[in-house]
């Protein structure tokens, strides 16, 4: 089996996909020349980490202090139970502790699973309680109210035009192939190239029209 010697911890490994990486370079007239890397999988993987913890400030759980409290003002876990998780993608703590994030989680399951198990029991009395409970916030709340009816009307006013465009849209191509259909059977004005001999109407059937150029 062929091997290479990787350019960056100088070991000599089979040249297979799970050991180099494939890369796709171009000719001038396109086509496609597919190639090993010269560094190994694990090397490249152990760069692009190392590029990114040095961006994010070489920020890792041992050298970056957990946080002392909670972001959530309702926790009720002691100071010193606090525990929480790091963040990958951001490389830091979160703010929130487990035992909020868990709690969280099983609430927000539990109501979407009580609320499907309440519309199925009673659709109508659901909607009449999400209703009574949205008068309730609006009346409270009269500027997000304001805002919210604000936000609905340019939305409606939105939707409206975009449906009156479309309508003007088909009416006028349901006038034109109407307009065609009738001339191909003589039932609509003639069309203007045509000059009858007589003046009559240009609106008649297909044989009263034909007559008047008799």
């Amino acid at each position: 089996m062929e091997s290479r010697i990787c350019k960056m911890c100088n070991e000599s490994k089979p040249l297979t996909k799970d050991f180099f990486g494939v890369q796709v370079n171009k000719r001038k007239d396109g086509t496609p020349i597919p190639s090993f890397r010269r560094d190994c999988n694990l090397c490249r993987v152990t760069k692009v980490q190392a590029a990114k913890d040095a961006k994010k400030g070489h920020k890792t759980p041992s050298n970056t202090p957990m946080p002392s409290a909670c972001s959530n003002t309702d926790c009720q876990c002691p100071p010193e139970e606090l525990e929480f998780a790091w963040r990958k993608d951001a490389y830091d703590w979160r703010t929130e502790c487990k035992a909020c994030v868990a709690e969280r989680t099983k609430l927000e399951n539990y109501s979407a699973k009580s609320r499907a198990k309440c519309k199925a029991a009673d659709p109508e009395g659901f909607l009449a309680h999400n209703n009574e409970v949205h008068q309730a916030w609006m009346s409270q709340n009269p500027e997000k109210r304001k805002q919210y009816q604000a936000a609905q009307a340019a939305s409606a006013d939105a939707r409206l035009k975009a449906i009156a465009a479309r309508y003007r849209k088909d009416s006028a191509q349901r006038t034109s192939l109407l307009s065609y259909s009738r001339w191909r059977t003589g039932m609509t004005c003639l069309p203007r190239w045509a000059k009858p001999a007589t003046t009559v109407s240009t609106c008649l059937p297909k044989e009263t029209s034909a007559m008047a150029w008799t």
